[in-house]
C-alpha cells in the first residue's frame, strides 16, 4: 500500500473514534472517500497528499535524509485538543495556543461550558485556544473568543485564571499580518490581507486613538492577486528603526513618521513570504562598549517561485520544489549586499 493510502486509512479511523462513529464506508481513491461526520474530511486531505507526494516522486528522493538512530522524539501529551496555529511562551512558564475559530470543532469541550454563536446563529461550544503547563504537560485553561479576529484586539495577563479580554480596536483587517514590539513597549501591527500600511499599537490597552501609516512596499510587492507578502519579517534594529521584508524586497523605516529611511537590494530566486512560504530570523546581537556599531544580520531561507501558489491551486496542478538558499545581510549597515548561501534541501513552512 503506497504511503498516502496508509496515511488517508489512519486519519479516517481516527477521525472516526475521536467522534464515536460505529460505522463508515471508505473506498480509498483518487476521488471518493465516502465516510460519516468529521471523516470526510479524508477526501481533501487524500487529494492533497496525493497529489503533494506525486510531486515528490517527480524530483526523485529528498535531498538530504536524516539518521533516525541519531536523536528522538519523546511524546509528552498524547492529545491537547487544540491545535497550535500560533503559540507563545509566557512569563510564568506557561505557552498559550490557539487556533482559527472558523474551521469547526476541535477535540476539547469547553471547560467550564461556555458557548459562542457564530455568524450564522450556530452554537460551537469547543475550545480554540488553551493556556498549557510545561511542568505537568497539562491543559491549566481553556480560553475563549469571539468572531473579532479581523480587527480585533486580545490581551491575555499570565495567570492561571485569566481568560482573553478582547474588543475590536484595529483600524484595518489584518488577517496575515505581523507584529514587532518597539522600544517603548508599543508595538507596530504590519500588513493583513490588501491592508498596505501598519498602526501602532499602545501595550495593554483595548481602545485608543489609531495610528496608521501607508507601507508602499506592502503595495509595490502584491504579485497581483497572488499577494506573496503576508506575514511580512518584521525587525526592530537597534537604531529604533525597523526592517520589513516583503516578498522578495526590504526596507528599513522610521516606525514614528512611516518615512522609509533607504531600500535594500532585491534579494533574488523567488517569493519567501506567505504564501510561498519561507522563514527568517534576526541573528543575535553582539554588544560591546557603548556608540559601538550593533551589527543587525538578517537571515531570509526557503521559500517558492511567485506562481507556486497559483500552479499548486488550478488545475493541471504542478509543485515547484522549495529554494534552497539563504540570503544573508548586515539590514543597519548602508550600502549592506546579500550573501548567498545554500541549504542541503529546500524550505517551506509547509511539507509532504
Amino acid at each position: 500500500m503506497e504511503l498516502p493510502q496508509v496515511l488517508a486509512r489512519w486519519l479516517t479511523s481516527f477521525l472516526i473514534s475521536r467522534d464515536g462513529l460505529k460505522s463508515y464506508d471508505c473506498k480509498l481513491s483518487q476521488t471518493l472517500c465516502e465516510v460519516e461526520g468529521m471523516a470526510a474530511m479524508v477526501l481533501i486531505l487524500w487529494e492533497m497528499m496525493h497529489h503533494a507526494c506525486h510531486a515528490w516522486s517527480a524530483y526523485g528522493k529528498p535531498d538530504l535524509e536524516m539518521n533516525p538512530l541519531a536523536s528522538s522524539w519523546q511524546t509528552v501529551t498524547e492529545n491537547v485538543g487544540v491545535s497550535a496555529l500560533h503559540m507563545q511562551l509566557m512569563t510564568n512558564n506557561r505557552v498559550v495556543w490557539y487556533d482559527a475559530i472558523n474551521l469547526g470543532r476541535s477535540a476539547l469541550m469547553q471547560n467550564p461550558k461556555w458557548c459562542r454563536k457564530d455568524d450564522k446563529g450556530r452554537e460551537d461550544c469547543w475550545a480554540h485556544g488553551v493556556t498549557y503547563d510545561l511542568d505537568t504537560a497539562k491543559v491549566v485553561k481553556t480560553l475563549k473568543a469571539y468572531d473579532k479576529g479581523f480587527r480585533g484586539i486580545r490581551i491575555l495577563e499570565p495567570c492561571d485564571l485569566c481568560d482573553f479580554k478582547e474588543d475590536v480596536g484595529l483600524s484595518a483587517n489584518r488577517w496575515y499580518a505581523s507584529q514587532q514590539v518597539l522600544e517603548n513597549g508599543d508595538f507596530i501591527v504590519v500588513g493583513g490581507r490588501k491592508s498596505h500600511n501598519y498602526e501602532i499599537v499602545p501595550p495593554d490597552q483595548l481602545k485608543f486613538p489609531n495610528k496608521q501609516f501607508p507601507l508602499r512596499l506592502l503595495e509595490e510587492t502584491t504579485d497581483g492577486f497572488l499577494e506573496n507578502n503576508l506575514y511580512p519579517f518584521v525587525y526592530l534594529l537597534p537604531d529604533g528603526n525597523v526592517f520589513l521584508f516583503a516578498n522578495d524586497r526590504s526596507i528599513i523605516f522610521n516606525p514614528r513618521t512611516g518615512k522609509t529611511i533607504r531600500e535594500l537590494p532585491k534579494l533574488p530566486g523567488g517569493s519567501r513570504n506567505y504564501p510561498a512560504s519561507g522563514q527568517s530570523a534576526l541573528l543575535p546581537l553582539k554588544l560591546t562598549k557603548a556608540n559601538d556599531f550593533v551589527k543587525a544580520e538578517v537571515l531570509v531561507c526557503g521559500g517558492n517561485t511567485h506562481e507556486a501558489f497559483k500552479v499548486t491551486e488550478h488545475p493541471p496542478r504542478q509543485f515547484p520544489p522549495a529554494l534552497k538558499d539563504c540570503g544573508r545581510i548586515v539590514a543597519n549597515q548602508e550600502g549592506a549586499k546579500w550573501e548567498i548561501e545554500e541549504m542541503p534541501s529546500g524550505r517551506l513552512w509547509e511539507i509532504c
